[in-house]
């Protein structure tokens, strides 16, 4: 009678103690998983982030430099880094090279995922301007027209439904 005691608390604790370890291991390779998916995301945010931050820097040299200019930045990347931080972009440039440029246009909406052919993609930038301009200047350096462009750009990839809302509070602000 003592031992039957004995054997049915052991019958019925070892199973439960059995089933805390696999459940154990079973959490312990979910969070080993989860970390490895994490750090598997901060590698492909950080290259999409470098391939937009490029992207935006092609972008500035498109409508800050002239055609013949472009090409030889792209090869030379210490003449590129100069060039891009001796230059300035105005809202006055921009209208006036998307007038010129039906490329840059189009780039533009592309971004901003704008009808072809429309002037959409500028009107949007022209609309996050004061957002971008961080020196208050007026215009936008390369930096400012990149960093500020690659954060709103990955905002806009991250919150498509959201970015109405994003529109209306900076022209509340702006207003």
């Amino acid at each position: 009678p003592q031992w039957a005691l004995f054997f049915v608390c052991f019958a019925l604790l070892v199973p439960i103690a059995l089933l805390n370890l696999i459940t154990a291991v079973i959490v312990e390779m979910a969070v080993t998983a989860a970390q490895r998916d994490a750090e598997h995301r901060r590698t492909v945010h950080q290259a999409e982030w470098e391939a937009t931050v490029a992207h935006l820097e092609d972008l500035f040299l498109d409508v800050v430099s002239e055609k013949s200019a472009k090409l030889s930045f792209k090869t030379d990347a210490s003449r590129r880094s100069e060039h891009l931080e001796s230059k300035l972009l105005t809202q006055d440039m921009l209208r006036a090279i998307c007038a010129q440029d039906e490329e840059v246009r189009e780039k533009l909406n592309l971004m901003f995922a704008e009808t072809e052919g429309s002037y959409g993609g500028l009107n949007r930038l022209l609309e996050f301007w004061p957002l971008l301009d961080a020196s208050g200047d007026g215009a936008l350096t390369a930096d400012e027209f990149t960093e500020g462009l690659a954060q709103l750009y990955l905002i806009i990839m991250e919150n498509r439904g959201e970015l109405y809302v994003w529109r209306r509070f900076f022209g509340e602000l702006s207003a």
